[in-house]
């Protein structure tokens, strides 16, 4: 008796495995991201934020009018908690979902990826390192 139902629970566990496998797939898996940001002297046509980083945005990118330069938008879809390595330097991991578009990570603060304060994620990978500073700018893409 006791050994029909340990092979009852065996057999369960192997199926629900089986079962898992085959609605699992690699491409919903997310991208394990690996932050940091530095609050460090801005390049020129660049500020430094104010206060101290907490977290970081996730945001897709899209065009509001893809017919016209200049309108660049962005969309939130998540955030990062950071943790203070030093004075300058926070990091945060995390791991995010791919999404059908241009995903960014950082602090965009026009309509453009700047590649700095913002950056753009390579959804093709399962892992990524991610620098950004903690700056903001005025200029945009007219």
């Amino acid at each position: 008796m006791k050994k029909t139902a340990m092979l009852f629970i065996v057999a369960s566990a192997v199926v629900v495995g089986v079962i898992a496998g085959c609605i699992y797939s690699p491409e919903e898996e997310g991208i394990a991201v690996n932050v940091y940001v530095f609050r460090d002297v801005p390049e020129s046509n660049y500020e430094l934020r104010e206060g101290t980083p907490n977290n970081v945005g996730v945001y897709e990118f899209y065009c509001k009018k893809p017919e016209l330069t200049g309108t660049g938008a962005f969309k939130k879809l998540d955030t990062i908690p950071l943790n203070r390595i030093n004075e300058t330097v926070f990091y945060g991991e995390k791991s995010i979902r791919r999404i059908n578009g241009n995903l960014c990570i950082g602090y965009p603060s026009t309509n453009f990826i700047d590649g700095k304060a913002c950056v753009r994620v390579d959804q093709r990978q399962n892992e990524t390192k991610i620098i950004v500073h903690y700056w903001k700018t005025g200029i945009v893409i007219i």
